[in-house]
């Protein structure tokens, strides 16, 4: 026996070892690398408001925010249980993504074999713990995606109590993050995908898959209505449904940031490249009438819808985690394919000196490429995360301080307020809907009560005579009466390379 049969051997005699080994190495170890990174601004938000409903505020009553009250009760029970929040919050964040990692395993097994599982899983949880993806941080995805895993599980179970069990579990996701509601439609494409056979266009299919959708609908509706029960015994119930799905519908829209997709792509490359494949290849076939599984359809369905928050979103970025356990499983069975199909003619040297490559060497050679190509960008971008953004950021502190010999308030509020401080106040750096009248007129109050003398606001926010200007990608209008107020009270007395720094005027 050769030596190259002997190590395969071993090697398909202990996958299961190197399985478990490898995913408590991305479950466990990778995410630790994160866990002492700076806050995220919009985790920075959840603590913000978890700390203050901790402390006796009414939430979506004294102070709001536009998710669902979900991510705000964990965080509350974190203030309640834990000395160290954050710290607590993060890791617990990471075991969510470890028990999603391993429903993905389970719905692998369930789409294939366990082959495909396990690499569908390991690959989801390296997707996730991506720098420019930020599963790393307490953010309502991670937790969500959890819920759309576990419904998706009870939907191919395929019995009465499992769909009723799979919409109560898309009712606790909505409770976390809106865009779950998304994952109805594609329970919904997967039904109606399947009248494009002929044997399923039937009045018995079309009122069995009516039947499981009700009972889908059902148990979500139920879950809904405990939930909105508590908020009502609580007082909570209309400002719950304000905040949460009144105020996102219509005041909330976010830019477009090209390069930031450009990172997500070239981040995943392999992924996209394969996962688009997949898509490409179910089309074709349900175009031509190949019938393809129940989970397969559903699969697919979840990695295309799941995807457009991710799309078309300002950053490409944690938006993607939603669609991420399909497209993990989808490039893995694409991946699997494609060695079964071209995989028996692998890169040789001959294919290099014949007049042209093989197709399976050039798809190899490509394949390669971008998997490289992909780990070089995230190497590159991780830097930046940990070293570069920070730098940069401190810098601009130092510059500001030399100019300043005091307290100094920072505009546009953003993200710079709380790398550089533990004081956590939303009072003082978010300004806009739901509830910007309340956050200015209490900004203007800090602002005269501590006699802040200094602000400094970045150049682009200013015109050539030093007036300062309302523009910004969230919700300019809402802040034009505290910019008002800057203009009024503060003057420019010096410039940095990214800021202007205003004085108070004497009075």
């Amino acid at each position: 026996m050769s030596e190259r049969s002997t190590v395969r051997r071993v090697l398909v005699a202990n996958h299961d070892r190197w399985f478990v080994v490898t995913f408590l190495a991305l479950a466990v170890g990778f995410p630790l690398v994160y866990l002492s990174q700076p806050l995220h601004f919009d985790e920075a938000i959840y603590l913000a408001v978890a700390e203050q409903v901790a402390n006796g505020q009414t939430l979506y009553v004294d102070i709001a925010d536009h998710k669902p009250p979900g991510i705000f009760l964990i965080g509350v029970a974190a203030f309640e249980l834990f000395s160290e929040p954050l710290r607590a919050l993060r890791l617990l964040t990471y075991a969510v993504t470890a028990v999603s990692g391993l429903l993905v395993f389970e719905l692998g097994r369930q789409l294939r074999d366990r082959r495909v599982g396990m690499i569908a899983s390991l690959l989801y949880l390296v997707m996730v713990y991506l720098p420019h993806f930020d599963g790393f941080f307490f953010l309502t995805e991670p937790w969500a995606v959890l819920t759309l895993l576990a419904a998706a599980l009870w939907l191919l179970d395929d019995r009465a109590i499992s769909d009723a069990l799979a919409g109560a579990s898309l009712g606790i996701g909505v409770l976390l993050n809106q865009t779950v509601f998304l994952f109805g439609a594609a329970i919904i494409t997967v039904h109606a995908l399947k009248l494009r056979y002929p044997n399923f266009r039937t009045r018995e299919y079309v009122y069995r898959s009516a039947r499981r959708i009700l009972t889908i609908g059902v148990g979500f509706l139920c879950l809904l209505a405990v939930a909105f029960g508590a908020f009502y015994l609580n007082g909570i119930l209309e400002a719950t449904l304000f905040y949460s799905a009144y105020v996102p519908l219509v005041g909330y829209s976010t830019p477009f940031d090209l390069y930031q997709h450009v990172l997500a792509l070239l981040s995943l490359f392999p992924v996209w490249l394969l996962a688009g494949w997949m898509l490409l290849g179910t089309g074709i076939a349900i175009a031509r009438g190949r019938v393809l599984s129940d989970e397969h359809l559903l699969v697919a369905s979840w990695g295309a819808i799941l995807s457009i928050p991710g799309a078309t979103a300002f950053a490409g970025d944690h938006k993607f985690l939603f669609a991420f356990p399909a497209l993990a499983l989808l490039a893995t069975v694409a991946l699997f394919d494609g060695w079964a199909r071209f995989g028996r003619n692998p890169l040789r040297i001959r294919d290099f000196l014949g007049s042209f490559p093989s197709r399976s060497t050039i798809l190899t050679l490509l394949f390669l490429v971008s998997v490289v190509g992909a780990a070089g960008v995230n190497v590159v971008y991780a830097q930046a995360v940990l070293d570069t953004d920070m730098s940069v950021d401190a810098a601009d502190a130092r510059d500001i301080a030399a100019h300043a010999d005091g307290p100094v308030y920072m505009y546009p509020p953003g993200n710079h307020v709380f790398y550089f401080t533990d004081d956590i106040r939303p009072v003082s750096t978010w300004i806009g809907p739901p509830y910007a009248d309340v956050l200015v007129d209490r900004t203007v109050t800090d602002l005269d009560q501590r006699n802040v003398q200094y602000v400094a606001v970045l150049r682009s926010y200013t015109s050539e005579d030093g007036t300062i200007e309302a523009k910004d990608r969230y919700w300019a209008e809402t802040k034009e009466p505290l910019v008002g107020y800057l203009n009024r009270n503060y003057e420019p007395v010096e410039r940095t390379d990214q800021y202007v720094i205003y004085r108070r005027a004497e009075t």
